[in-house]
């Protein structure tokens, strides 16, 4: 039997039952799935795009380490504006007819 679950069909707008009826690789993401299905309520297919859970967690460590780098960069940034702060000093806008 086909897997079925309840999804939003983008036809009649609907929570409906859909049947999965085609699965192959998906060809735009790497490592995700390709689904076929058509809703049981007014017989629309459509196709969606299921990426697997190892994907989701690999993304998340990945944005996690991203983050860490950045973090160090802030970090060392600053440091480098306490040792040398007037060269990377940012001059204050004055308001006109302001003497300063």
């Amino acid at each position: 039997m086909a897997p079925r679950r309840r999804d939003f069909c983008p036809n009649c707008k609907r929570y409906e039952f859909s049947t999965v009826i085609d699965t192959r690789p998906s060809k735009a993401v790497d490592g995700a799935i390709q689904r076929r299905r058509i809703c049981e309520g007014c017989n629309y297919k459509w196709n969606t795009i299921e990426i697997p859970l190892q994907k989701y967690n690999q993304l998340g460590a990945d944005i996690e380490a991203a983050s860490m780098n950045y973090q160090k960069l802030l970090d060392r940034l600053a440091i480098v504006r306490q040792l040398f702060g007037e060269i990377f000093a940012i001059p204050q806008q004055t308001k006109k007819g302001d003497p300063g």
